[in-house]
């Protein structure tokens, strides 16, 4: 399943920056997208991207259909 796919590439980002001593780290929406190699699936990377959110991290920079390349969450590990 994609979303699946694209959660797993998230929380191995985290683990990645927890391991270099990161305590948080800002992901772009279409940063994730191009480092998955996908094509037109930014709604389906947005929604992983706010699903892996937890009450303490924050949303930097989004659009009123919160769906594009320009989605930036903060995210505390």
């Amino acid at each position: 399943e994609l979303k699946g796919m694209i959660v797993e590439h998230i929380n191995s980002t985290f683990d990645h920056a927890r391991k270099n001593g990161a305590t948080k780290i800002t992901l772009l929406s279409g940063a994730v997208h191009k480092s998955l190699g996908l094509e037109s699936r930014l709604p389906s990377v947005c929604n992983a991207m706010y699903s892996c959110m937890k009450d303490n991290d924050r949303v930097i920079s989004t659009t009123p259909k919160g769906n594009s390349s320009t989605i930036l969450i903060e995210y505390n590990l």
